[in-house]
């Protein structure tokens, strides 16, 4: 199979994109939102909900976009994933009621399943070794990249309208054409119709479902950035323009650690990046628990984005290293899942801590839980030898 490799990376950069834009592009309109829609007795949890739900249906789709993906073939999910999402996704500017707006955020969050699952296999299918390494923290800096972009764009836009961010999404369908051109079915492995999560090696499995579970509780509090920062930022006055650009400080030193994941994975194993990033995105949060200025937030926000840059492409190599290819799709429609899954859950589960206290110090906690998990890894590193599953090098 004859690709080419220049315009499918641009292809595929462009397409990962969009799962950034998904969620925190309309961030900075949340509490706009909240204020339109006030009458509603529940505005504030909903205008909430509506940043996280596509989450919630990504993960139940994920799954089974994964098994579709190794039955049915990548390139026409692609096409199709990449136009629902342009058409869901500015639904949500059109609409007058706030659960119309949840119902676009559902259509977008199936279109955000496909989409990913498939550009990670196609990944995958494409690079190997050191190449897919580099290309994975190109990926995770493209992603870094739009999340700027886009959540800059939406802070401006909000402005002028909340409506305004919600028609950024329509930008994906510019990239179907590249698609039909560019992206070429990979020769198809043998079917196996037994091929699932049990029929895995028992060690690779148990390293498989540890990852999912790690995956997930890091988004838990990573999405607390995009969800609850705006809400911090909009009480000590803080415009909608500088709440999109306080998000994006973090989104930027995300890019700056994904770029160099690949250097970084050359000299230190997998788990020892999973050490570092917990312990300064720890830091980032107790530093945000910290602050009631917008530099701080901002300066904060930067030092947490940083850490957080190098868990998604350290997690997806580690993945794609371990997982069989005969069920490629289905693990990495999982790993979307459990990683939007986290995403949806971050809301519900931080928001009572911070009812109880304050989101100041749910930050703290927070900071400190991923101290802890930072520790954890330390203590895994001189414990264990060089062979172990979790210690990948490119």
């Amino acid at each position: 199979m004859k690709i080419n490799v220049k315009f499918v990376k641009i292809t595929l950069l462009a397409s990962s994109t969009l799962t950034v834009m998904s969620g925190a592009t309309i961030a900075a309109s949340l509490p706009l939102i909240k204020e339109t829609f006030s009458d509603n007795p529940d505005s504030d949890f909903l205008s909430k909900l509506i940043l996280t739900l596509p989450a919630l249906f990504i993960a139940i789709i994920s799954p089974i976009a994964g098994v579709a993906v190794d039955k049915i073939g990548r390139k026409t999910l692609l096409i199709v994933s990449l136009i629902l999402y342009g058409i869901g996704g500015s639904l949500g500017g059109l609409v007058d009621s706030l659960m119309w707006i949840l119902v676009s955020r559902g259509l977008l969050g199936i279109a955000v399943a496909i989409v990913m699952t498939v550009t990670s296999t196609l990944i995958a299918d494409y690079f190997e070794g050191e190449e897919r390494s580099n290309f994975l923290g190109q990926q995770a800096a493209a992603m870094a990249i739009g999340g700027i972009l886009f959540i800059s764009l939406g802070g401006v836009l909000a402005e002028m309208s909340w409506r305004g961010p919600f028609f950024i999404y329509g930008l994906s369908l510019l990239i179907v054409i590249p698609a039909i051109r560019f992206i070429k079915e990979p020769e198809k492995m043998e079917s196996d119709e037994s091929a699932n999560l049990k029929s895995i090696e028992p060690k690779p499995r148990n390293a498989i479902l540890f990852l999912l579970l790690l995956i997930f509780v890091t988004m838990v509090f990573f999405y607390m950035m995009p969800v609850q920062v705006p809400f911090i930022l909009n009480k000590i006055g803080v415009s909608s323009t500088k709440v999109g650009l306080a998000i994006a400080a973090g989104t930027l030193s995300g890019a700056i650690s994904s770029l160099a994941y690949k250097k970084l994975n050359t000299n230190f194993h997998t788990s020892w990046l999973y050490m570092a990033s917990f312990l300064i995105m720890g830091t980032g949060y107790v530093l945000i628990a910290s602050f009631d200025t917008f530099i701080g937030i901002t300066a904060s926000l930067f030092i947490a984005g940083f850490g957080n840059g190098l868990i998604m492409p350290n997690t997806t190599a580690l993945v794609m290293n371990v997982a069989p290819n005969r069920v490629r799709g289905t693990i990495m429609g999982l790993l979307s899942a459990f990683m939007f899954l986290g995403q949806f859950f971050s809301p519900i589960l931080i928001q009572p801590l911070a009812d109880a206290t304050t989101m100041n110090s749910a930050f703290l906690y927070a900071g400190l839980a991923m101290a802890t998990m930072g520790v954890g890894f330390f203590i895994y590193n001189i414990t264990t030898n060089d062979n172990t599953l979790l210690k990948l090098k490119s």
